[in-house]
């Protein structure tokens, strides 16, 4: 090791900061490359992981690319979680350089994540690793606070849009901290971008094993969404097990003896605790229930509102709802100074204008709609109300009024033959930029 030291020594001395970190590059690669090929050959006992602190110690400004390849080498040993967190540590984890954020290429030709989202994940895992491994560990025991790594979690979310992943690292260190509600709503903002993911929906349903009623609908969610059966015997098994402790025998009998049968088919060991419950008289004399999609699908109904209940909303109602090529999209209101779009997803509920709800966001300060939740709510008078009159026309036009609330074309053309009775229609606060003050809209007739 001293003499490896020595060498290393020697190279800073010759080197020139002019290919500093071409030169570096190479001597990464192909010194970590002869280190791990001799040690297999058990003629030295240097780790290339050894090579990587050495370099790290060098006096070079930071960030380098020597940097960068130093903590590159590492993530080979993520596994190792204390040896990791410490190099994490003495490294810095702000010393990236812009490559670093830029997706990878590997001789295929095939991109893979970046060096930045693989540190996030290594040094979020390696956390969450050393603090269920041991406790009572604290910050000088592990190196790291979990804050430090959720901060470092949003620096990264700031440089690289759509990592699904950094919403399951925070809710897995929010955890860990107490912080339940915290980790529920960075679950909802993972949802938001995979809702149809079985795997997402069973972590969130973990969040809720203080509240089965709850927990319930989640599991009955994550069952039903798209993935080979070996990935859901954990579920079956969480669900199989909630509902023997309910008492509804018969479904439980059919989700633990898909476990059984998962688990034979693959192998696998048999739980004690499973056996011992079929064995339960109960269990024994319970009629299977056959249709387990039925069930699934009549509790899982409620899982959107129970994921999203721990993320920002605001009551307002649907204003407009425009079909544009393949897409659908929303226009609501919650207040005169807030109007806004979303595109309504397939797996949200059908919006139609006069709809109230709930309008969940992703942030406290609005942006971007995550959800909708369609209530009964009674709105300020200020926002919609009914006006009831007949139609005023003008000829040549495709709009009218009604008592000075304005008609568009859409509803014009359903009661543009009926100028001789009384319409009701439902109105919303709206701007006229002719008159330069607010005035109403209607968007819905009421029959």
């Amino acid at each position: 090791m001293q003499g490896v030291e020595r060498v290393m020594k020697k190279i800073v001395e010759i080197s020139r900061p002019s290919f500093e970190d071409f030169f570096f590059e190479r001597v990464v690669k192909s010194c970590s490359y002869f280190l791990y090929t001799q040690r297999q050959e058990k003629s030295i006992m240097v780790f290339p992981k050894d090579l990587a602190v050495l370099m790290l110690k060098l006096p070079y400004k930071r960030p380098s690319l020597v940097h960068s390849k130093c903590l590159e080498t590492m993530l080979n040993y993520k596994q190792e979680a204390l040896l990791f967190l410490g190099f994490a540590r003495y490294w810095g984890p702000m010393n990236f350089l812009p490559v670093d954020f830029e997706k990878r290429q590997n001789k295929a030709g095939r991109f893979y994540c970046s060096l930045a989202e693989s540190y996030v994940g290594s040094l979020s895992k390696a956390y969450y690793s050393a603090r269920i491994s041991q406790p009572e560990a604290n910050e000088q025991t592990i190196f790291f606070c979990a804050d430090e790594i959720i901060e470092i979690i949003e620096f990264a979310e700031t440089k690289i849009r759509g990592n699904i992943f950094f919403n399951y690292y925070k809710a897995l260190l929010l955890f860990l901290e107490g912080r339940v509600e915290e980790a529920r709503r960075a679950f909802s903002l993972l949802l938001a971008q995979k809702p149809n993911d079985s795997w997402a929906w069973g972590k969130l349903a973990g969040l809720y094993t203080e509240k089965p009623e709850q927990m319930l609908p989640l599991l009955c969610k994550a069952l039903i969404c798209p993935g080979p059966g070996e990935m859901k015997v954990k579920l079956h098994e969480k669900l199989g097990l909630q509902l023997y402790q309910t008492n509804n025998f018969g479904n439980a009998k059919r989700e633990l003896n898909r476990v059984i049968a998962i688990r034979n088919n693959n192998n696998w060991p048999l739980p004690d605790k499973i056996l011992q419950i079929l064995d339960d008289k109960n269990m024994l004399e319970a009629n299977i229930v056959s249709d387990s999609r039925k069930f699934y699908l009549e509790h899982a109904a409620q899982a959107f509102r129970i994921a999203f209940k721990s993320t920002p909303y605001n009551n307002g109602i649907i204003t407009d709802v425009a079909k544009k090529e393949n897409k659908t999209i929303v226009t609501y209101m919650i207040s005169r100074e807030e109007i806004g779009r979303f595109r309504l997803q397939d797996w949200m509920p059908v919006a139609e204008p006069g709809q109230t709800g709930r309008i969940y966001f992703k942030q406290e300060t609005g942006g971007r709609v995550i959800y909708w939740e369609p209530l009964e709510i009674k709105l300020p008078p200020a926002i919609t109300r009914t006006v009831t009159g007949k139609l005023k026309i003008f000829t040549g036009k495709n709009f009218g009024f009604i008592n000075n609330v304005f008609v568009p074309p859409t509803l014009y053309k359903q009661i543009e033959t009926n100028t001789t009775i009384e319409v009701k229609v439902l109105a919303v606060s709206a701007y006229d930029k002719t008159q330069r003050k607010w005035g109403w809209r209607a968007i819905k007739i009421i029959k």
